[in-house]
């Protein structure tokens, strides 16, 4: 997930599944958190199809040793 660093709003993103067709999706924001705070509507199951993507960033923390931070990309679904 190291390339998410680099993904914008606007960007494509598409999900290959084995035997199964590809399905599209538009990021629409990009946002840093700190990792304790991530806040619940990330992880919900209804409403329309969303794609969240979550991985660490900066700082590190050598104390704890981990990242402090996640960098959260939302993306919504694209017709067709």
């Amino acid at each position: 997930l190291a390339a998410l660093h680099d993904v914008r709003a606007g960007d494509a993103v598409v999900v290959r599944r084995k035997g199964a067709p590809a399905v599209r999706y538009r990021v629409v924001s990009r946002e840093v958190r700190d990792r304790d705070r991530l806040p619940g509507e990330l992880f919900r199951r209804n409403g329309p199809p969303v794609l969240t993507l979550i991985t660490c960033t900066l700082p590190y923390d050598r104390e704890q040793g981990g990242y402090r931070n996640n960098l959260i990309v939302t993306a919504t679904r694209v017709s067709g």
